[in-house]
């Protein structure tokens, strides 16, 4: 299998991707039955709908989806592939090349490379600079951000910036952030008997370089901040480094 099946199979294996393309295809009126075979001639159904709907209209679309999916642009063209094959009846290797004229070239078309999912730049308005990542949390993953972060800092290279990193803070925005916000807001077991432990140790006098420590032994991971944050209620005794 190539990368570019291995990455059309992640992104249509998310489901909001084919949601968005049924969603315009009802809108459009659009039955993905009329679009020809590649080589095939045009049938009357679907000259009758390219004459009803105008090129601009389902480019729009294109626009619209790649927007509300937190995608950068140019998954606009793979959108508007998927939007006339007959995928969902006859596989991915459905979809294809389409052209102005509404003919189906007989040649597969992917997404764009997974390394290219995410967008990343750096917001130097404010003081620290902020790393910037916008994408959607579904498909999220450390390499995929890690990938988009030094995209992001070698266009500040090649701008003429100091080359040392710019960051002290980082942000995620996009639905990223609001997953985030959602999972903290849910109860979670082991980060709750975390809390109770750290406070516990926390009384007995211990650091909170020490508690985090001592999770983390546990198999639980937590930074000497976020330690802090969850003693910071209890007298001061135990709360230094």
């Amino acid at each position: 299998m190539s990368e570019g099946e291995r990455d059309q199979q992640r992104l249509h294996g998310w489901p909001d991707w084919d949601t968005s393309v049924l969603e315009a295809r009802a809108r459009l009126a659009f039955d993905p039955a009329w679009t020809p075979a590649p080589g095939a001639k045009q049938s009357p159904d679907y000259l009758r709908w390219r004459h009803t709907v105008e090129l601009r209209r389902l480019l729009a679309e294109g626009q619209r989806a790649v927007i509300q999916l937190h995608l950068p642009d140019r998954f606009r063209d793979y959108w508007l592939a998927c939007f006339l094959a007959p995928y969902q009846r006859d596989g991915l290797a459905a979809i294809r090349d389409p052209v102005p004229s509404g003919d189906i070239m007989d040649k597969r078309v992917f997404p764009p490379p997974i390394a290219l999912w995410f967008e990343a730049g750096i917001d130097a308005s404010t003081a620290p600079a902020k790393l910037v990542i916008e994408g959607p949390a579904a498909l999220a993953s450390s390499a995929l951000l890690r990938l988009a972060e030094r995209r992001a800092l070698d266009a500040r290279r090649r701008a003429g910036f100091p080359k040392q990193h710019p960051l002290t803070r980082s942000r995620q925005i996009g639905p990223a952030l609001e997953n985030r916000a959602r999972a903290r807001a849910e109860p979670n077991p082991r980060r709750e008997q975390a809390v109770r432990r750290a406070r516990a140790l926390c009384q007995r006098g211990e650091k909170a370089s020490t508690i985090a420590t001592t999770l983390g032994k546990s198999n639980y991971t937590v930074s000497v901040g976020t330690v802090r944050r969850w003693v910071k209620d209890l007298p001061s005794r135990g709360k230094g480094t």
